[in-house]
Formats: structure tokens, sequence, C-alpha cells
């Protein structure tokens, strides 16, 4: 996110935490925005979503991680890719959406998460995937190692799922792609692959960090 923004927002303030550049969004007008590109969109599945976070307060409604969508469901409006949020009961879902079809499938951590505490999360889809199944959400604290998937399959639409869109809309950090549903707390080191990432791969990814985000 710095690369794009050199650590501060459009009046000039730092976004990042002043000792270890995490970055730290209010929950009201700070978020990163990047320019709609190709290379973040995977018609085909086949990708996998990563990030740190911190929750500050338990969200009034749901606040975004990571999107590439305008709604939080399909609607033929031609705006919705994928998306990691929280809901109001401070669970976590990873979704991924078909316009064309008014459909998604997706997963979910069905339980509430801590308030003040670093969770490493990673969200996978598997290339050609079409039903939920074929959706993984992985997340734990700097404490604890990943040791599987701890996931829930998030309900699929009454739709039948096809293949994600293409559309026009921006990858966001901390929002929705339209600006709206922010986030409030810290998010770091956020990764986005053309590729499904494994168990070794993810478990990896969560020691390199693990030392980092214990405070």
């Amino acid at each position: 996110p710095e690369g794009t923004t050199s650590g501060r927002d459009i009046n000039g303030f730092f976004l990042t935490h002043p000792n270890k550049n995490y970055l730290s969004l209010d929950g009201v007008g700070t978020y990163i925005s990047t320019s709609d590109a190709d290379l973040f969109t995977f018609v085909n599945g086949g990708f996998s979503l990563e990030c740190w976070f911190k929750i500050a307060n338990t969200p009034p409604h749901t606040k975004y991680l990571i999107a590439k969508t305008a709604q939080d469901d399909a609607d033929t409006s031609d705006n919705t890719e994928y998306g990691i949020f929280l809901d109001t009961n401070k669970k976590l879902f990873f979704r991924i959406l078909d316009d064309s079809a008014s459909a998604h499938i997706g997963a979910y951590w069905n339980t509430a998460l801590d308030l003040n505490t670093w969770y490493h999360v990673v969200c996978t889809h598997t290339l050609g995937g079409t039903t939920s199944a074929t959706c993984k959400l992985y997340i734990t604290t700097a404490d604890t190692i990943h040791s599987a998937v701890l996931t829930d399959v998030d309900s699929e639409s009454a739709n039948t799922y096809v293949a994600m869109e293409n559309t026009t809309q921006p990858l966001t950090i901390g929002s929705r792609s339209d600006g709206i549903y922010l986030f409030d707390g810290l998010i770091d080191d956020v990764r986005v692959y053309n590729r499904e990432l494994s168990l070794p791969e993810i478990k990896k990814n969560w020691k390199h960090g693990s030392g980092k985000h214990k405070d």
C-alpha cells in the first residue's frame, strides 16, 4: 500500500503505524484504492488473498479488508468480483461473485473474532472452481501456527455460479471498492496471488510475519 500512497492520505496525514508501518485505518475516511487492472481479475479462479489485520471496534455494519466489488452480492450490475469482509458479529467472510448469473460462492469463519488481536488470514480459490467447496479460508493468530483449513462453507446463492466477471472496479484495501464499509483497525502485508497457495506456503508466510504481529 505504501508504494502507491507514500504512506499518507489525501490530506497528507500518515496512514501507517509510526513504528512498524502498519496501515492504520479509522473506519471513516481512510483506505487504499488502486486503479483497475486485469492482473487483479481471476475469471476462472485460481487465486489467493492474504493479509494481517487487527480489529479496533465491533463493526456496526459490514467492513471490508480487501475488495474488488462495489456490492456485497451479485445482481447483474457488472461491478462485483471478490472480497474479504467482517459482519456485525465479527465473523469473517470470503466471497467470490458472478455478476452475469447473480450468484456467489465462498467461505467464512463461523466464530466471532477478538478485538485488538492480530490475525493472519489467507483466502484461496481453486482454478476452475464453481462451488463453495473450492473456496478456503485459513485464519489464525500470531501465536498459533496454521494447522489446517478451519472454515465453514458459505451458503451459495440460489443461482448457479459460473465464473467471475472482469469489471472495472478498483482493488481496495480497508473498504469496499466504492469507498464505503470502511475497516476500523490495522492492516498489514496485503498480498494477491494469481494461484492457490498451499498449506506449507501459508505456514511459511505466517512464520515470516508472526514475530512482527504480537503487540
